[in-house]
């Protein structure tokens, strides 16, 4: 009787942990249609200093893919040599409206950058690197990364 119940015990931890391996397997994060437009920009064009309400600046724009309710977004700009010029958001949460079971169409999130530093100076003429990192709310190490490169000419 005792070993009956041990093998029920252990068939069930085997179902069990085969469903949760199978769910995490499946889960997908994927980041599309990354736009950076214009694509050269100029900050001279920008009429109000908060880019974010008037509309104005380098419009980031991309779709985020995902099963989880919430996911992290950071976005960054790098000059060439590798040092950060701005942060524009850093792990900011998003609310996906999404499941588990859910696969309905990606949802879009769009950013601005009015072409001013950290230090709250215009970024110097040249190339920028923007870096875009979503993280996963359901897996601590579940991320995906994109890189683009834009141009700002004053």
């Amino acid at each position: 009787m005792q070993a009956n119940k041990t093998i029920v015990v252990i068939i069930m931890i085997l179902i069990i942990s085969t469903a949760f391996s199978t769910n995490r397997q499946s889960r997908y994060l994927e980041i599309t249609e990354l736009h950076l437009a214009p694509n050269p920009f100029t900050p001279y064009s920008i009429h109000n200093v908060d880019a974010q309400e008037a509309g104005e600046g380098l419009r980031i724009s991309f779709k985020v893919d995902t099963q989880a309710r919430f996911v992290w977004v950071t976005v960054r700009i790098f000059n060439m040599r590798g040092n950060l010029v701005k942060t524009i958001t850093e792990l900011e949460p998003v609310y996906s409206s999404r499941g588990p079971e859910d696969t309905g169409e990606p949802f879009e999130l769009i950013y601005w950058w009015n072409g001013m530093t950290d230090f709250n100076r215009l970024a110097q003429n040249g190339r920028y690197i923007l870096h875009l990192r979503v993280s996963d709310s359901e897996a601590e190490n579940f991320y995906k990364e994109k890189l683009a490169t834009v141009v700002l000419v004053k």
